[in-house]
């Protein structure tokens, strides 16, 4: 039962900032992290979404993605090699959301940069790898997040679906 319900959490590793960034120095927000919002804060296709993109008068969030084809020549110059753009989206007419993965699906990076200069860049790293039955999940998340950085683990929650417990 557990290989076709289980479920999973992500749990705070509680370690130090400076055991994770020895372990995953790439999750620092580097100059050429700066350099690439700058580049996309730039891009005519992202300035008029976010002139678009907002809330309508429900309070409904407006998200709108630049097409993927375009989207991976805008970052050509951006992505290395073995790496892909998946992704340039706006959303609420402030944030640009911006990602990459790894060809061979072990990696991801997520950047969230903000229009407006309220908050500094924000960067995500999802590592991958196979379970146990050789399914494809989540083992680590990176994040730095307004200077904080941390890392998330995903741990079974074993027998949730006969407990109920999420």
């Amino acid at each position: 039962m557990e290989t076709h319900f289980a479920t999973f959490t992500a749990v705070d590793t509680g370690l130090s900032e400076e055991k994770i960034l020895w372990e995953m120095p790439e999750i620092a927000i580097r100059e050429q992290d700066l350099a690439l919002e700058t580049y996309i804060l730039s891009l005519s296709q992202v300035q008029e979404r976010l002139a678009r993109t907002g809330t309508d008068g429900f309070g409904e969030v407006k998200t709108e993605p630049v097409p993927l084809k375009e989207a991976k020549a805008l970052l050509s110059d951006w992505t290395d090699e073995g790496w892909q753009a998946t992704e340039i989206a706006v959303s609420q007419g402030t944030f640009v959301y911006v990602s990459f993965s790894k060809e061979d699906g072990t990696a991801n990076v997520h950047y969230a940069f903000f229009a407006d200069g309220s908050y500094p860049p924000q960067k995500s790293i999802g590592v991958y790898g196979r379970t146990l039955f050789q399914d494809h999940a989540c083992k680590a998340i990176y994040e730095n997040i307004n200077g904080e950085i941390t890392k998330m683990k995903h741990k079974q929650v074993w027998f949730a679906w006969l407990t109920g417990e999420k």
